[in-house]
């Protein structure tokens, strides 16, 4: 079809075809008005699709109050950007910043420059000394947290593979345990090397 200025026209889909959209009931999904991290495409919250030929997991809805985020090594040179990233989503309320009191940088001056950004984020930074662990002192930090984001550790710059899982291992079980005590429900995300080593073990752990 053309039209005006001799310009083609995309014709009209017929709504049969539509609804078999390659084999897909599309008609049967009831997709809300808004989608996850502002995509209305997104399938966030769809409620059933029997039609479809295998069985469809729902998504799970975006809390009206936001999501409450922390990252564990927030001082760091790779999180003060993950706290950043997390302080300028539109989906994050809350955003808790912990790290060692000893170092570099300290997590209350990352806190107060997040709070310079005008988003509706509140950011609350944590810190303890290194003769305190996190399973005994982190409550109020962990609490109602739906991810953490645990990236601590030591360089692997001059350190076997047996060294970095001795030292990285012993800093981040402190942090899994307090996971699992305080926000059993959050998503924990590991970024400790060797991850190949790390990870499997913090699972295990999870158990």
């Amino acid at each position: 079809q053309v039209g005006v200025g001799g310009r083609r026209r995309r014709p009209a889909v017929d709504a049969t075809r539509a609804r078999a959209w390659h084999g897909f009931a599309v008609h049967s999904l009831e997709l809300p008005r808004r989608g996850a991290m502002g995509n209305a495409s997104c399938l966030e919250g769809v409620r059933g699709a029997s039609g479809l030929s295998k069985p469809f997991r729902p998504v799970p809805v975006t809390p009206k109050v936001g999501f409450k985020v922390c990252v564990c090594g927030g001082a760091g040179n790779l999180g003060q950007p993950l706290c950043m990233l997390a302080a300028l989503d539109p989906l994050v309320s809350e955003l808790a910043v912990y790290d060692r009191a000893i170092s570099m940088l300290p997590p209350e001056g990352i806190a107060k420059d997040l709070d310079h950004i005008e988003r509706r984020c509140r950011v609350k930074a944590y810190s303890l000394t290194s003769i305190k662990k996190e399973v005994d002192h982190l409550e109020e930090c962990l609490t109602g947290c739906h991810l953490v984001l645990a990236c601590v550790g030591v360089p692997i710059q001059g350190k076997t593979k047996e060294e970095l899982v001795k030292y990285n291992g012993s800093m981040v079980k402190s942090i899994v345990e307090a996971c699992a005590k305080f926000c059993p429900n959050a998503v924990v995300g590991l970024i400790v090397n060797p991850v190949t080593a790390v990870v499997p073990a913090m699972a295990k752990l999870y158990e």
